[in-house]
């Protein structure tokens, strides 16, 4: 089971869809349970969880063995504007 989140965004997306193409069992990680319902339907299950709250992370964490994770910039960040 992979664990994916961002998956409401451009690249997890991609990343889930691949994933679910190739018949792996997905996990969509997400703060908001709003529009999550077309990844149900497409087999995967949702968690809600928020990024910053390290007890819900760990819960949805532990219903896989793989994870993606992507990071957005924020204004201020060491690593962009």
């Amino acid at each position: 089971m992979y664990v994916v989140m961002g998956a409401t965004g451009r690249v997890g997306a991609a990343v889930a869809d691949a994933l679910l193409t190739m018949g792996d069992a997905v996990t969509i990680l997400t703060r908001k349970p709003n529009g999550v319902d077309r990844w149900r339907d497409k087999g995967a299950s949702v968690a809600i969880a928020d990024a910053e709250d390290v007890g819900s992370l760990k819960a949805a964490f532990q219903q896989g063995r793989r994870a993606f994770g992507r990071r957005h910039r924020r204004p201020g960040d060491a690593l962009g504007a």
